[in-house]
């Protein structure tokens, strides 16, 4: 199928499925309490939550900007990632990540098996992310813990493991790749061959970072990027005064954090699913929770269009060649990519 063609079926099942929720949404949500619930908000709390979220999308492209070894500028590095993240939005599988690593090649001859570490790596920061989000949430949600302040020190502990993991095995690159597969390889589903592979692509990837310094550097970059988006969806929250208690709150935001950060955008319809369904069987109001995804999907949405107009503007580039992918090279490693996580 061509490119074309492919993008077309995406787009068509894209609008499929938002539809569909849609009309799920019409019969088990009542939207005059919700209505309620939006005119309700507190602009002041908005606008900090919108700062919040321009503050983490910067930083976010500045960690990628290291992880490429700084051989694009600022500005490069920022639209890229906007155009990535824009392209995320409209079309499911991420194809936004290929996008990225094609803007870096064309602006700044980046290799694409440079480009590809890099976004291997990031991911690798980003699940990291997304298990200390959920570790939080599952924390304040059942009340095990009611300091913030151990949270936080648990947490970063936690964190600290998994750093001083990674050195090591980058230290030990042979050591690992001859007994963890073997070990791994007994549990259900694995075999010694595919995890061997696994590791090998993610400590040729880690390779670009090649020092502790580095890794401490892109370990900062993710934690205040990922603080502001924690920001955007607490401050969010806020905004709307649900009569919720300070634990809920933080478990929430955590929650729904964990599931779509702004660095990995959701469909329209799919992003408010992920909010409703999982948190609704949890016994927070239906209301509260559509309330919650309308207002942080409408926010985030309007500032991934705005910078995404930004960037095509800087580009000199067009919505319709990004969308059928006009100029992007067939690489077999950049295809890859368009199957997302």
């Amino acid at each position: 199928m061509s490119a074309s063609g492919s993008t077309r079926l995406s787009l068509g099942f894209s609008l499929l499925l938002v539809v569909v929720i849609a009309l799920l949404s019409l019969y088990f949500i009542d939207f005059e309490e919700v209505g309620l619930q939006l005119r309700q908000a507190d602009t002041r709390y908005l606008a900090l939550a919108g700062l919040m979220l321009l503050g983490g999308f910067v930083i976010h492209s500045l960690r990628w900007r290291n992880l490429l070894k700084r051989q694009t500028s600022i500005a490069e590095t920022f639209h890229a990632t906007n155009l990535g993240n824009l392209v995320n939005m409209i079309l499911p599988m991420n194809p936004g990540d290929a996008l990225r690593i094609w803007f870096v090649n064309r602006s700044s001859a980046i290799g694409v098996g440079q480009g590809t570490s890099s976004i291997v790596i990031e991911r690798l920061f980003e699940n990291i992310m997304r298990l200390l989000a959920l570790s939080g949430m599952l924390v304040f949600g059942t009340g095990f813990i009611n300091s913030t302040l151990s949270v936080v020190i648990g947490l970063a502990g936690f964190l600290g493991v998994i750093l001083t993991v990674l050195i090591w095995m980058i230290k030990n690159r042979q050591r690992v790749l001859q007994s963890w597969p073997r070990i791994l390889g007994r549990l259900p589903r694995l075999k010694q061959e595919s995890v061997h592979q696994m590791l090998a692509e993610l400590l040729d990837s880690l390779v670009v970072m090649s020092s502790p310094r580095q890794i401490a550097a892109a370990t900062l970059n993710s934690f205040l990027a990922w603080g502001l988006f924690f920001g955007f969806h607490y401050f969010t929250l806020q905004a709307l005064n649900f009569s919720i208690s300070q634990q809920q709150m933080l478990a929430l935001s955590l929650g729904t954090l964990m599931m779509i950060p702004p660095s990995s955008p959701a469909l329209p319809g799919v992003f408010h699913a992920q909010i409703v369904l999982p948190f609704a069987a949890l016994g927070i109001s239906s209301s509260h929770l559509i309330a919650y995804a309308i207002v942080l999907h409408a926010l985030e949405a309007g500032m991934i269009l705005s910078l995404g107009v930004l960037a095509l503007l800087f580009s000199g580039i067009s919505l319709g060649d990004l969308l059928s992918r006009r100029g992007i090279p067939p690489a077999p490693v950049v295809a890859q990519l368009y199957s997302g996580d």
